[in-house]
């Protein structure tokens, strides 16, 4: 686990029931989602549909750099998370640092 803030308000989020894991959960759930969470290692088509979802809910998506999503949340081969509730997803917002960076859409033309 990655001893930093972020990883702290993750933990806090998944204590909470705050934090819901993977592509298929999130494309079932039908309440706000604050914030997606996506590790570096997704494959092409989860980052198109992480994309999609973040349009979708309107809210941020970030990516992880130098750290495996899985390490933080502690689920074998987690590539992506959403965060449902609203503070923690703020605080985590407020908080990124060279291992959590807000995904841009154009990496999406260097990943193809």
């Amino acid at each position: 686990m990655v001893n930093n803030k972020i990883g702290s308000y993750i933990g806090f989020a998944i204590k909470a029931k705050d934090v819901i894991f993977g592509l298929y959960s999130i494309e079932n759930y039908k309440k706000n989602i604050y914030l997606l969470v996506m590790c570096e290692s997704a494959k092409k088509n989860t980052v198109k549909n992480a994309v999609n979802y973040s349009k979708k809910f309107d809210a941020p998506l970030i990516t992880t750099k130098n750290v495996l999503l899985q390490d933080v949340v502690f689920k074998e081969n987690c590539k992506l998370i959403a965060i449902v509730n609203k503070n923690l997803a703020d605080a985590i917002m407020n908080n990124l640092n060279e291992n959590y960076l807000v995904f841009k859409e154009e990496n999406l033309i260097e990943q193809q």
